[in-house]
């Protein structure tokens, strides 16, 4: 049995029930078929056998008070009330004697009835036509009763002797075959019956040992099993008290986090206004900058354009100069034509009078007209040199609104970095005051939770004052005996060292 003390207990119990109902199903299925054998044994004999021999001998009795009717007819006379009365029951007898063999034959099933049938019927119709011959003899006068009570005594009823032997023969082979059923039941009731006490003895010595067996592997591992829980209980008492202190401690110190990272959660609150008022601004700066460079840029096209209108005024300029050189040296020339004429005028004497007055005049309006002309020249010059003035201003001016515009450019670059990066500075601080929330909720959840941590470390406490009942419950039961305080005492663990506590969470000003 040492294979059987190495299974599991499990296993043990399931091996004992299942031999044990084996042991049960073998002997209740052997008891079933055997009463079934038996019962339809006995079904067989009262459905067919009884009643077989019932109307065979209704049918025999029938014949017998027929017989008497018949014989009494021969010696009473056909005229008289007897007479008839006889001949009634004569006919009621016969009629009862056929409904009850019809009865019969409705039963009978094994060969040997099957083959004696036809027999009895015939012989029966033999003695009926030879009776009722000479009942109808009896009943005409013909014949008197001395020779017919002759032929009742010879023909008729050896005739009906001939039909009683088939009845006979009938009743014998029912009675063999209820006899044959009967030793059949009375054997498989002996066969099952030692079957059943083979059975039985096998199936309690089977249930000994398998009770011994589990007494062995189930019993003595349970004592063990019962001292493991024993101990296993107090020291759950010991640490339910400490966890329940533990999570107390923690209820508490989850409370102050939960305060101070509500506080912290106000705090980024107020930063995350801060920079998304921060942002605004930032995108408005961002905006007007890039006004800014587009007014600039629109300066700078005006300034190009004014370049090219000083360049326009100077190219007039200098056609307007080259002009009055050429009206100065028209002027000169005309000066010289105008002093030709005065001389030739004045060779011609008083005929060249008015000719030198008029080339007088054309000296005097080619020297204003060169007069004006040097004097427009140097309007001119002092124009050119403005202008020039000017374009080396209007180029200085167009460099700097350049450089200006490029300033104005990376200033625009810069501020709109700023705006990315406060925009992404605003949202990573809505993102840190969501994940501060999200803190703040899990850390009130687990706030919740050290406090039903604590509620649940109470109830395992009784639960475990509860589970230490039980234990004792379960000796008693396996012991028969409850554990004596000493044994409870026996081993009892060292209590958890102390948990140290947590020191309080200043509050933020």
């Amino acid at each position: 049995m040492k294979w059987f003390g190495n299974m599991p207990i499990g296993t043990q119990l399931r091996l004992g029930i299942s031999l044990v109902v084996f042991f049960m199903l073998v002997v209740g299925f052997n008891g079933y078929r055997s009463i079934r054998a038996v019962f339809s044994h006995l079904d067989e004999i009262f459905l067919v056998q009884l009643p077989s021999l019932d109307y065979l001998l209704e049918v025999d009795r029938d014949l017998q008070q027929l017989l008497v009717a018949e014989r009494s007819m021969m010696f009473t006379p056909p005229d008289s009330e007897l007479f008839a009365a006889l001949l009634e029951t004569y006919e009621t007898n016969l009629r009862q004697a056929a409904e009850r063999w019809e009865k019969y034959k409705n039963l009978a099933v094994s060969s040997q009835e099957q083959a004696m049938v036809p027999g009895y019927e015939r012989a029966r119709e033999d003695w009926k036509a030879a009776s009722r011959a000479v009942i109808a003899a009896r009943a005409s006068g013909d014949a008197n009763g001395e020779a017919i009570g002759k032929e009742v005594l010879t023909t008729v009823n050896a005739r009906f002797e001939t039909m009683r032997e088939y009845l006979d023969k009938l009743t014998g082979i029912n009675l063999a075959t209820a006899k044959k059923r009967h030793d059949n039941a009375a054997a498989v009731f002996g066969t099952t019956a030692a079957t059943m006490l083979i059975l039985s003895g096998l199936g309690f010595g089977a249930g000994v040992l398998v009770a011994w067996g589990i007494n062995r592997g189930v019993a003595v591992p349970l004592r063990k099993i019962i001292l493991g829980l024993s101990d296993a209980v107090q020291m759950m008492t010991s640490g339910t008290a400490e966890v329940s202190q533990a999570s107390e401690t923690l209820a508490e110190g989850a409370s102050h986090q939960a305060a101070t990272i509500e506080e912290t959660s106000s705090s980024i609150e107020e930063m995350s206004a801060m920079a998304g008022r921060n942002a605004d601004h930032a995108n408005q700066a961002d905006s007007l900058m890039r006004e800014t460079h587009g007014i600039v840029t629109q300066a700078n096209d005006a300034m190009r354009q004014l370049n090219r209108s000083m360049e326009n005024i100077a190219t007039a300029s200098e056609d307007t100069s080259r002009i009055i050189k050429t009206i100065d040296e028209i002027a000169f020339q005309t000066n010289l034509l105008a002093l030709n004429a005065a001389v030739e005028a004045a060779r011609a004497g008083t005929a060249g009078a008015g000719f030198a007055v008029v080339a007088d005049e054309v000296r005097n309006l080619a020297m204003r007209a060169a007069e004006a002309a040097r004097n427009t020249n140097g309007l001119i010059e002092d124009t050119t040199q403005r202008v020039q003035e000017g374009r080396r201003l209007v180029t200085d001016a167009r460099g700097v609104f350049a450089k200006v515009t490029e300033s104005a450019a990376k200033v625009a670059q810069l501020l709109g970095e700023i705006s990315t990066a406060s925009n992404e500075q605003a949202d990573g601080v809505r993102q840190l005051n969501k994940a501060v929330a999200e803190i703040d909720n899990v850390t009130q959840m687990n706030a919740a939770s050290a406090e039903e941590s604590a509620s649940a470390s109470r109830a395992m406490k009784a639960q475990v004052e509860d589970m230490e009942r039980f234990v004792d419950t379960l000796v008693a039961l396996v012991e028969g005996r409850g554990r004596t305080v000493e044994e409870k005492s026996r081993n009892r663990p060292a209590s958890f060292p102390p948990k140290k506590k947590m020191p309080p969470v200043p509050k933020r000003d």
